[in-house]
């Protein structure tokens, strides 16, 4: 028997959806091998789903969904866990082992053991209830839709919409990530029932009228709800064109031309899905009407990359390919592809040429200017080529004003000891490493001028993060430092959790010599500071302080 403590790894809108499609009988072959048990999960494919137990307790899970394949808990793992709680799972045995005792009758043995009329009598009385079974009996059975079909799904999703909408239209981050998957769960299961009715094009349609509304919606997205639209309609339009004839896939390109891409998300089946060659040309034809308009040199090397991408679906030679790169290589993203292709290929020379020249035609690019000089610092490294290297860290540190510690570290080990302390001082100094003040301190183990900086600004999270290193160079300095950061923090409080984040924090101050000292002045001090905050006095005489 499952512990039901599984439920706890789960959010409540995912074990709900997942409950659901237990119950619509989704969670097929579900076989129980001992510590793993597996199944198909039917959703807009079929969904390949493995559970992973301890003694009885679920542990980790796997599906091949795309929701699952980000990190997260999906509503296919919640089903088949539900299937197996309810006793559905086969079990599987070694061979020659006999079962003890014979395997309970799941639902689905169950089902198959019916008459075709005990089947249709109980269809009918579950749906006679059940308006959302009725729609997919009637897309089961249909060979065309209804003229007023698609009005009736916009105003389902309408209605979704108006749920969730606020009194000015808008649908606020807690109830945008709800609504989105109330979305993507119409989506796959209308689209997986026009699917099996042989309505691919409608389901494909579909996925455009959603991907529509959803761009139509004002919505804080924060938790990435439209994303998972977004890829809900993407993962229909791919299968779906992946299964097209020629006639279909010229309707489904113009369907996705004709949609708005604010997301990138159409241009990618565009460039990336199986098409025909017709569709292909008409897509180099649309990318060489947008390149000749202009644009920025960025607009223009992200037009010029679609286009050698569909250039190489096409079959073009390598000949063809340079000739096209030539004709644009004054844009940024074309040499960064040649600077690609000569380091793949181990001509570093070759590509140290190119970097050099594209510091030179990109000059008033700072950021692009930073990315050769980084590029270019690690080929000199790896050809041994010191004085240039040298001066490549020189220029990303002072010119190209980059912060990365690891530049000024690397700049160390090129420089004469008596050269460093000097140089160390000038790139302190630089208003791009303020940021980077006090690690600089710390790396280069001057202490002092840490303690002392620190001693100005008085924040207690600085101090941890330097605390091991300062311990170590004096712990009774850092001791106090400690005690001024937490007399500041407690000073700041005003309710109580952070009264009680100080007064854990002084078990850490105890630790040090004459620890308990310290902590009996802060005490003593607060308590004589703030005799009206009821709360602090609270947490000190429960901490026994």
């Amino acid at each position: 028997m499952l512990d039901p403590v599984w439920r706890e790894y789960f959010e409540d809108k995912i074990l709900e959806r997942g409950e659901k499609y237990w119950r619509q009988g989704r969670v097929r072959q579900l076989c129980d091998h001992g510590n793993i048990v597996t199944a198909t999960v039917s959703g807009t494919e079929d969904y390949e789903v493995e559970i992973v137990l301890m003694d009885g307790m679920f542990d980790d899970a796997y599906c091949s969904c795309p929701y699952a394949d980000e990190g997260n808990g999906c509503k296919h793992m919640v089903a088949v866990l539900f299937a197996l709680e309810a006793g559905e799972a086969q079990e599987t045995e070694p061979a020659g082992q006999k079962s003890k005792e014979p395997a309970r009758l799941s639902w689905r043995d169950a089902l198959d053991q019916m008459e075709e009329q005990e089947l249709r009598s109980l269809l009918a009385e579950i749906a006679a209830g059940d308006r959302e079974l009725q729609e997919r009996l009637i897309l089961r059975a249909t060979e065309e839709l209804s003229a007023g079909q698609y009005g009736r799904w916009e105003r389902y999703l309408e209605n979704l919409a108006r749920d969730a909408r606020d009194r000015d239209g808008f649908i606020e981050y807690r109830r945008a990530y709800d609504f989105c998957m109330s979305v993507c769960d119409f989506l796959q299961d209308t689209a997986s029932d026009l699917i099996d009715g042989g309505l691919s094009l409608d389901a494909f349609r579909l996925a455009c009228m959603v991907y529509n509304f959803i761009l139509g919606e004002e919505m804080d997205d924060s938790d990435g709800g439209m994303t998972a639209v977004f890829g809900c309609c993407k993962h229909i339009w791919m299968d779906m064109i992946r299964g097209a004839d020629a006639e279909e896939k010229e309707q489904m390109y113009g369907l996705l031309t004709g949609l708005p891409d604010d997301f990138d998300v159409v241009e990618t089946v565009l460039m990336e899905a199986d098409w025909d060659r017709k569709q292909l040309e008409a897509g180099l034809q649309s990318l060489d009407e947008a390149i000749g308009k202009g644009g920025s040199n960025e607009q223009l090397g992200r037009l010029v990359e679609k286009r050698l991408h569909l250039m190489e679906r096409t079959g073009a030679d390598k000949e063809q390919i340079q000739a096209y790169l030539a004709r644009f290589h004054r844009l940024p993203a074309v040499r960064q592809r040649l600077i690609r292709e000569c380091l793949d290929r181990g001509d570093d020379q070759a590509a140290i040429a190119l970097l050099r020249e594209s510091k030179e035609l990109d000059k008033d690019e700072n950021l692009l200017v930073t990315r050769y000089s980084g590029q270019l610092a690690e080929l000199y490294r790896k050809t041994g080529q010191t004085a240039l290297y040298e001066q490549e860290l020189r220029c990303l540190i002072f010119s190209c004003k980059s912060w990365r510690m690891e530049y000024v570290e690397q700049l160390k080990d090129l420089t004469p000891a008596a050269q460093w302390p000097e140089l160390f001082e000038q790139i302190l100094r630089l208003p791009s490493m303020r940021f980077n003040t006090l690690e600089l301190l710390a790396w280069e183990g001057q202490f002092q001028r840490l303690y002392d900086l620190l001693s100005q600004r008085v924040w207690l999270d600085e101090v941890d993060r330097y605390e091991s290193a300062l311990r170590s160079w004096s712990p009774e300095k850092t001791r106090d430092l400690y005690s001024l950061c937490l007399d500041r923090e407690m000073g700041a409080a005003n309710e109580r959790s952070a009264y009680r984040k100080c007064v854990e924090r002084l078990r850490e101050l105890r630790t040090y010599p004459d620890g308990e000292a310290a902590v009996s002045r802060l005490v003593k001090a607060w308590r004589e500071r703030y005799p009206r905050h009821r709360a602090m006095l609270d947490e000190l005489d429960k901490a026994g302080y």
